[in-house]
């Protein structure tokens, strides 16, 4: 059961980052930043206090998770984070780190 409120479809919109500690959410939320990571090819890496449900700016895929990164104001997933500017396809094949069911479902699965 997560604590944030479900929302209709996946956050798409922009994010930034205050100086607070927190990610304000494009629709007018905001959730605790636990722990920032040094930036790595203007991405920032945050662990946040809870997950948050979007859409990947960088594979358009819908994802839930605590561990976020934000390029140019956007949500990417943790498994586009390393690729970004790699060359590499994101994620492992067949693995889908970015929930594909409905809430409540596993976070990380295995395609099939």
């Amino acid at each position: 059961m997560t604590t944030m409120p479900e929302l209709a479809r996946p956050l798409a919109g922009p994010v930034s980052v205050t100086g607070g500690g927190r990610i304000m959410l494009g629709d007018g939320r905001s959730v605790r930043v636990v722990s920032s990571y040094p930036v790595r090819g203007g991405i920032e890496l945050h662990s946040l206090a809870a997950s948050v449900e979007f859409e990947c700016a960088h594979c358009h895929t819908s994802c839930e998770a605590t561990l976020v990164a934000v390029q140019q104001g956007f949500l990417v997933c943790p498994s586009c984070y390393p690729v970004i500017g790699s060359g590499r396809a994101p994620g492992i094949e067949g693995f889908r780190p970015c929930r594909a069911s409905s809430p409540g479902g596993k976070l990380y699965s295995f395609a099939r």
